[in-house]
């Protein structure tokens, strides 16, 4: 196993792959274990959400396999004769700022129109945007004030659909800040 440095995809640049796989066939070869190996990669080996606009959502029978595969992780994890788990640092993909290794990350302004139909889902103490086709707003943009409001201080879900709704009805469109 290793660490997800992007909710969306584990490896974008193939980096993490590059060390896990060597590792792999030396400790195959330095144990040599009887019988059948199998190595379990849970982004390769199951059906995962798209992670590119423009990719096509889990079809029905996908969504069945990724159901049924999560109801059996924890025997393959407690089920295993040994669980490897590689911590790899986070390196930055292309367009990443170098904001956000320090934690500062850089914002961005919209306005409550932009957020027009969004899927927002409660992550913790965050609202996230999980809505692919909003022109201004990313996949996976956290929303960190609106209209002035803290967004994980004072907020949830309910609050911002809240916020969201009552700005469409009155005509006012309020900065959103992601």
């Amino acid at each position: 196993s290793h660490g997800w440095p992007y909710q969306a995809h584990p490896d974008p640049l193939g980096h993490q792959a590059e060390v896990v796989v060597p590792l792999l066939e030396k400790a195959w070869k330095q144990h040599r274990p009887p019988g059948a190996t199998v190595s379990f990669f849970d982004y390769c080996s199951l059906p995962q959400q798209p992670f590119q606009e423009g990719q096509a959502e889990r079809t029905e029978q996908e969504a069945e396999c990724f159901s049924q595969a999560l109801t059996a992780m924890p025997y393959v994890y407690l089920l295993a004769d040994a669980t490897i788990h590689v911590d790899i640092p986070l390196e930055n993909l292309p367009g990443d700022s170098e904001k956000v290794t320090t934690g500062d990350t850089e914002m961005v302004t919209v306005d409550t129109n932009d957020l027009d139909e969004a899927f927002l889902v409660q992550i913790g103490p965050h609202v996230q945007n999980l809505s692919h086709d909003l022109p201004r707003v990313r996949l996976f943009d956290y929303l960190h004030k609106i209209g002035g409001s803290l967004v994980s201080e004072q907020l949830n879900v309910e609050g911002v659909q809240q916020i969201l709704k009552d700005a469409k009805q009155s005509g006012t469109a309020l900065s959103v800040v992601l």
